[in-house]
């Protein structure tokens, strides 16, 4: 334990001191707010040498410890504030949720759909047809004789459908689908004149047999086209 001073000697200044009770009073909580402690008097030193060492009534100020370096070192700057941490940790989950819808997004847009079916469908044709109307993505189109009307097909978006004597054929599914041995497979009588014609195309191939049309309208793609034999009456639009 520390050995606190108890002299009876007064501290003289600049200025007489009037009261030694008040003047070591006044010495007293100086020491305890500037150094938090009573000093300690060494073994064998009397009041005297330890008091003229006080200062006087102006004492210096404290010799104050200068911070280490590795404290400085992790000195980044003034504390942040709640509210600042909140919005930057908020701001970090918000960008990284726009980071994994954009890469969902170029993943779905990468993975193509596969609109072919294992097994090809037969779609009946009951009305007498006299013109056709077909728009196909992508598939190997063949236009073959037939005994009758008839459809055979695996694409799995097809549309077939036969209305006051006009076959409609149309591919509903997206161009960006995967159509990866898709076929279609139109059969038409014989000796037959279709009155109007009108078939649009994208990647497709497009193989027909003898085909006689009045008015012919032909939008093509990337695919190729090649007709045995066509003969056209009146107008064509290739």
């Amino acid at each position: 334990m520390a050995e606190q001073l108890i002299c009876n000697q007064q501290v003289v200044g600049s200025t007489p001191i009037t009261s030694s009770t008040n003047t070591k009073e006044t010495y007293f909580l100086k020491f305890l707010l500037l150094y938090g402690s009573v000093p300690e008097r060494p073994k064998g030193a009397d009041c005297k040498s330890v008091v003229s060492d006080f200062g006087g009534p102006n004492p210096p100020a404290p010799t104050r410890k200068a911070p280490s370096r590795w404290l400085g070192a992790f000195q980044l700057g003034p504390p942040l504030r709640v509210g600042e941490i909140l919005i930057g940790i908020f701001m970090k989950k918000y960008i990284v949720t726009i980071l994994v819808v954009l890469l969902l997004l170029a993943l779905a847009s990468c993975a193509k759909e596969n609109v072919v079916l294992d097994d090809s469908k037969t779609y009946e044709i009951t009305s007498d047809i006299h013109s056709l109307d077909i728009q196909i993505n992508a598939a190997d189109f063949k236009i073959k004789h037939g005994d009758e009307f008839s459809v055979e097909s695996n694409l799995k978006y097809l549309s077939v459908s036969e209305k006051d004597g006009v076959l409609t054929i149309t591919d509903e599914a997206k161009s960006s689908s995967n159509y990866s041995n898709a076929v279609l497979t139109l059969y038409v009588p014989n000796g037959i004149v279709f009155d109007d014609v009108d078939i649009t195309t994208g990647a497709a191939k497009l193989t027909a047999d003898a085909l006689s049309i009045s008015s012919l309208e032909l939008k093509l793609g990337a695919g190729d086209v090649r007709f045995e034999s066509l003969h056209v009456s009146s107008n064509a639009d290739i």
